[in-house]
């Protein structure tokens, strides 16, 4: 019997890369991004440096006397004599002249960092090349590709972006005829078992075939060989699921190659292959989790490959962290269609980005692209949130240690320091939330069938409260 995973598509030892430490982690889902918005507003502690010395505490220079008792009052003498008032006002005027000097580089050093890092409008961002960093042109390229899709310019497929994100983190060296191969064996595989079982072909029918495949073992008959053929379903990858040791738990490539993967892989496969095999399903996003929804009559199931379940939002209402707020925003729980998922995955490349080179424009180009197509985006709101209170750390350090009420008084730093807030206001505003790695990985074990009978109540509650909503562009 065949092994669905038995080819490799490529090796995944990771190159000796320099991995970008964000100063917090933020990104739920693995994208590598958390962060509390209140202790980042409120714990702000400027160092405080010791005062330079303002002109009325400076004190006269030392004046040269001789040790021959009283100097001379010799007009001659009284002449040559140090002058300490002279002395005192020369030492003035350098001071204040190296004062204004500094401030006057400080603001070139803010001028600078704004026109590196602040997000644009109108004219765009500047051109999107890396001098110096030639390993960055990949994401370049990736980034114009996925605009492209979002604008129209080529076709938009889900099986392609993802490949496009993950290929950029290997320098463009993966091969994408094999992983389309093995996209298409599975399709294949799904399109034969629902033959053979004539089964209903409606678009229902073909994503619960979806599920199956992916979530138990299936058999079918090669119909050219006559030889059986069995899958083999996936498997949750609870070591390192957010991505944070190794981002290359977050791809599909490596779902693909190993059967192993996470709520940021799974549900992505699961939507190519939907895509692929003609059904129509969507992805949804909750508190630190994505999964994927295909519509059932009058309301949504929710595919939960990490532990094979068909659930509905009752499941992860169940988890306790998404709050009203967060239902009326659109942000969680909500049907994510083809356009949304493709500006999703642009935030993803900026996070890929980001390990491997830092924070710089290119983030916030990307974080603007993303929200332009799909504002309600989660994790886009929080990477902004972190990619401006990056800016500003680094502005704070080129200030060196200046005080926070001379720091606010720098049109540039005042600017930055509001939007820094209101990046924060927005996610509170949202019903922005995110669920610790211990208490995620014992909320998806819960999924069993005690579990959901005691949801069903809730459940119901849900249901008479809100209606099915395609809203994200479902289409």
């Amino acid at each position: 019997m065949k092994h669905l995973f038995e080819n490799k598509i490529f090796t995944l030892a990771s190159p000796n890369l320099k991995h970008y430490q964000p100063m917090r982690t933020l990104f739920s889902l693995a994208f590598g991004i958390f962060f509390s918005s209140a202790a980042l507003a409120q714990s702000w502690q400027m160092p405080q440096l010791p005062q330079e010395p303002q002109p009325a505490t400076i004190q006269p220079a030392n004046v040269v006397r001789f040790n021959s008792g009283t100097p001379s009052t010799s007009p001659a003498f009284q002449n040559k004599q140090p002058d300490a008032m002279a002395i005192y006002e020369a030492d003035r005027r350098r001071l204040e002249q190296e004062q204004r000097q500094e401030a006057l580089q400080k603001q070139q050093i803010l001028d600078e960092i704004a026109d590196a890092f602040g997000p644009k409008t109108g004219s765009g961002y500047a051109a999107a090349t890396l001098p110096g960093n030639p390993e960055a042109a990949a994401y370049v390229q990736a980034y114009n590709q996925l605009n492209n899709m979002l604008t129209g310019q080529q076709p938009a497929s889900l099986k392609q972006a993802v490949f496009i994100v993950e290929n950029a983190w290997f320098d463009n060296k993966m091969n994408y005829a094999a992983y389309d191969q093995r996209i298409r064996n599975l399709v294949e595989f799904a399109r034969q078992k629902m033959r053979q079982d004539k089964a209903d072909t409606g678009n229902e029918a073909k994503n619960y075939m979806l599920f199956r495949l992916l979530s138990e073992p299936l058999t079918i008959t090669d119909p050219r060989t006559g030889k059986k053929a069995t899958s083999t379903p996936l498997h949750y990858d609870f070591d390192d699921f957010y991505g944070r040791e190794d981002w290359t738990k977050m791809f599909v490539t490596k779902l693909l190659n190993t059967g192993y993967g996470q709520c940021h892989s799974m549900p992505l496969l699961f939507n190519i292959l939907a895509e692929e095999f003609g059904a129509k399903a969507y992805m949804s996003f909750g508190p630190s989790h994505c999964f994927a929804k295909y519509q059932s009559g009058s309301t949504f199931k929710n595919v939960e490959l990490t532990n094979g379940h068909i659930t509905t939002d009752a499941f992860v209402l169940a988890s306790g962290y998404i709050k009203a707020s967060a239902l009326r925003s659109h942000i969680y729980l909500d049907t994510v269609g083809l356009q949304q998922q493709i500006a999703f995955l642009i935030g993803d490349l900026a996070a890929g980005y980001m390990r491997k080179f830092g924070s710089d424009y290119f983030v916030g180009r990307c974080i603007e692209t993303a929200q332009k197509y799909y504002p309600n985006d989660a994790h886009a709101m929080a990477m902004k949130a972190n990619y401006i209170t990056d800016m500003f750390k680094q502005s704070l350090a080129q200030l060196g240690g200046m005080p926070k009420e001379q720091v606010l008084r720098i049109p540039n730093m005042k600017k930055l320091h509001d939007a820094m807030l209101a990046s924060y206001a927005d996610l509170d505003n949202a019903g922005y939330a995110e669920m610790h790695a211990e208490e995620y990985e014992d909320w998806l074990k819960s999924a069993d069938e005690q579990k959901r009978k005691q949801d069903y109540e809730l459940f119901l509650h849900y249901q008479k409260t809100h209606k099915p909503t395609l809203s994200n562009g479902a289409n």
